[in-house]
This record gives structure tokens, C-alpha cells and sequence, in this order.
């Protein structure tokens, strides 16, 4: 992938904030999987001070890494349906009258955000997921609504969605200023985006440093609150509400998480199983930054009957 030397949302000149750190022998197929140990691996990152956006130099050409993700292992059932709960649950407190009509996810992997969306009422529900091995895992009526393609507007008709979602996927996406155009050319006039990710920014992850695990290969931009809103505007959104979400997780796998030795997670996984305690749900704020922001136009133009359509 070509050197990235500018910011593309203000065009500045970028910074370097971390050199590169990988093993080329390291990248298999865990390497592009979701919610893996962490490897603390990543590409040269470099930062523009002005929008608080990280942007990383990738020697991997785009095709290769969509590729590497639809190849990838996966393992994560349990902690795809514990991070659904979440997403639906922030999306009712600062969203609650969501519209139900048509809903689309991208980077859907099992598909078990799709179906909070349909046991909190959306009438049609559609994944995108690049990756085959989390939609085999997906349950199969799901699964019938996953597409396992890697997200194209080319997929589907303009203005087919009330809301458009995409959780700790836009930090894998080459193009950011692509993916959001394309995003807002099939949200209906007045629909919603509702993104998750990353923010490198927060209290957490400027205390773990370098081994915070949202430094990784897998992530070729690392955002903040106001990068993310940013892009978001620059793409025509408007009206975004942004804000800090508490992920709920069982504690053995917040200590996969942290910056421990193996030999020491090894020994407290132990002792947590011993106690009987490892499967206890906590909510922590793990440095992660959710955003709702709205397409431009009266609520969806009298097209709520207009019927989803995929292009052939």
C-alpha cells in the first residue's frame, strides 16, 4: 500500500507515534482473526495532531488483506453475542426510537447483532462479513442474511437502509473516506450510521501504552472522539451523538486482554476456574468510543415501504 504522509481529513503533514513492530513469520491466520489474545504487532503509525487520528504505513496491498480476512480463524462465538448486547444496548439509550424498518451490519461476523436487531423489532436485517468462518459459525437462520462479501455499495441499491452499523471494523478498512461515502449513498435521507471503534485517545489506552492490544496489524487507522466525528461530517452525516461505552465481558476474558505475561494470565486463568469466578460478567470502559450520527433529509422520504434490493 502506497505511504501514507497526510491526513485525510485536514491534509497536514503526519507525525510518526510508533515504529513499526511485526514478524512477517507471525501472520497466519490468527493474525486477522477477531478478539485474539493480543500480539502487540503492529505497522509504523503515524498521527496528526490536529484531528487525533492515527494512520498506518501497511506494506500489504488492500486485495492481500481482504484475502488474509477471509481467511481468518475464528474462535469468538461467546464474545461476538457478549459485544451485541452492548451495541443494542447503547443504541436504545441514545437512540430509542431506532427506526425498525431496514437495518444493515457491517463486518457482522456471526451475525448476533443482527439478531438483537430482530428481537428488538427490525422487520429486515442484512449482514456483510468478508470473513467465511464466522458466518459458518453464524446460527442458520442468520446466517440466511449474511452476505460473506466484503462491503461494497455496488451490493446493493441506493437508499436502502433506514440504518447502517459497523463495530470495530472501521480501524480494518484501507479506505475510511470510501467506505463512509458509500455508507451514506444506500442510508436513506433522515437513516442512521451507528459505528464502534477504537479511541486511542482515552485514559485506558494512554495508560497500557504500547501494549494496549488497539495497537495491531489488523488496524490501518486507530481514531479518537474527534477524528471519528470528523469523518463522519466530511462524509455528509450530521447531528452525531458521541460517546464512551462500558463493554460487559466475563473476567477471563478481560485478562486475556491485558498486558501479562502468558505465564501469569496462565496462572490467574487457574486460579479464577478454581474459584469459580472466571465466567463473572464486569463491565469496564476498555477505551472504546461509540457514534450515531444522521444522514441529511426528511426521515426517510416516504420510502419506509421501499423494499431492500441487492444488485446481481
Amino acid at each position: 500500500m502506497e505511504k501514507i504522509r497526510k491526513c485525510f481529513l485536514c491534509g497536514r503533514e503526519l507525525q510518526l507515534f510508533k515504529k513499526e513492530n511485526y514478524d512477517r513469520q507471525k501472520l497466519g491466520d490468527f493474525a486477522f482473526a477477531s478478539r485474539k489474545i493480543p500480539e502487540y504487532m503492529h505497522w509504523a503509525l503515524y498521527e496528526c495532531k490536529e484531528c487525533r487520528i492515527l494512520c498506518s504505513v501497511c506494506p500489504i496491498e488492500k486485495d492481500e488483506i481482504f484475502k488474509k480476512y477471509g481467511n481468518a480463524s475464528y474462535d469468538s462465538n461467546n464474545e461476538a453475542n457478549d459485544a451485541s448486547h452492548t451495541y443494542i444496548h447503547y443504541l436504545k439509550k441514545y437512540l430509542p426510537g431506532f427506526p425498525r424498518g431496514k437495518a444493515l451490519d457491517i463486518g457482522t461476523g456471526n451475525g448476533s447483532y443482527l439478531k438483537e436487531l430482530r428481537d428488538s423489532g427490525v422487520e429486515t436485517v442484512v449482514g456483510v462479513e468478508p470473513s467465511a468462518a464466522p458466518v459458518k459459525a453464524a446460527e442458520n437462520e442468520i446466517a440466511q442474511c449474511i452476505l460473506n462479501e466484503v462491503f461494497s455499495e455496488k451490493l446493493f441499491e441506493p437508499d436502502s437502509f433506514e440504518m447502517v452499523s459497523m463495530f470495530q471494523t472501521i480501524e480494518h478498512i484501507p479506505d475510511t473516506e470510501k467506505i463512509l461515502r458509500e455508507i451514506y449513498n444506500v442510508v436513506l435521507p433522515g437513516g442512521y450510521v451507528y459505528i464502534v471503534c477504537h479511541d486511542y485517545t482515552s485514559v485506558v489506552n494512554r495508560m497500557m501504552g504500547v501494549k494496549s492490544p488497539i495497537y495491531d496489524i489488523e488496524h490501518l487507522q486507530i481514531f479518537s472522539r474527534k477524528s471519528i466525528r470528523l469523518a463522519l461530517e466530511q462524509a455528509g452525516f450530521e447531528n452525531a451523538i458521541v460517546f464512551a461505552l462500558r463493554n460487559r465481558y466475563p473476567i477471563r476474558y478481560w485478562v486475556r486482554l491485558f498486558p501479562f505475561s502468558y505465564g501469569f494470565k496462565k496462572r490467574l486463568l487457574g486460579i479464577l476456574e478454581k474459584l469459580k469466578i472466571g465466567n463473572t460478567y464486569i463491565a469496564i470502559n476498555a477505551g472504546n468510543v461509540g457514534i450515531i450520527a444522521q444522514k441529511p433529509g426528511s426521515r426517510f422520504e416516504n420510502k419506509m415501504c421501499v423494499q431492500v434490493s441487492y444488485k446481481n
